[in-house]
């Protein structure tokens, strides 16, 4: 099965050319990194795959053998996929204690608005334990390292186990000691 197939994409800024006919496909099991400066279209890449970015709804984009856009629904394809980028952190602008991000991982929400189970709540101290992080699980979330940020949130885009993780600038900003 393949996980992801791109066939022939291509995207420009203005005149400037940032993927150019683009043909990846990741079968199951395999890890794959995408290397190249900033500015040529890593982040683009990832975007279409994750679905936030609307223009990858009408580019030639397989998600488990299955074309994009053929009637699933934005949470359907994020259910399957962990995802967490350097911009992430940004996003929470609400002091919610740590755990709170983690666990929002389960629902793809920016926040938790949905109650978690003990099952669920048990997983994501699990996790955080696992990633000697569990020691922030009350803390503030805007009141922890910038490094401690990126590692919740990394828990955050595994704690659902999803079939397929994408990590955009993956060790930007960690702490030394992390």
């Amino acid at each position: 099965m393949n996980l992801i197939e791109i066939k022939n994409v291509s995207k420009k800024f203005g005149n400037k050319e940032v993927l150019k006919n683009v043909d990846l496909t990741i079968k199951k099991d395999k890890i794959i990194g995408l290397l190249g400066k900033n500015g040529t279209g890593k982040s683009t890449l990832l975007s279409y795959i994750f679905a936030d970015n609307p223009q990858g709804y009408s580019l030639p984009i397989w998600l488990f053998d299955r074309k994009r856009g053929s009637g699933e629904s934005i949470w359907d394809i994020k259910k399957r996929i962990g995802y967490t980028s350097s911009e992430m952190h940004l996003y929470y602008h609400e002091n919610v204690p740590c755990i709170k991000v983690v666990q929002s991982g389960f629902f793809d929400s920016v926040g938790l608005y949905r109650k978690c189970s003990e099952e669920q709540t048990e997983q994501a101290l699990l996790l955080m334990r696992e990633l000697g992080i569990d020691h922030l699980a009350d803390k503030p979330f805007l009141r922890v390292s910038a490094g401690e940020q990126r590692m919740l949130l990394f828990a955050r885009a595994i704690v659902k186990k999803p079939r397929i993780l994408l990590l955009d600038e993956p060790l930007s900003n960690l702490d030394a000691r992390l």
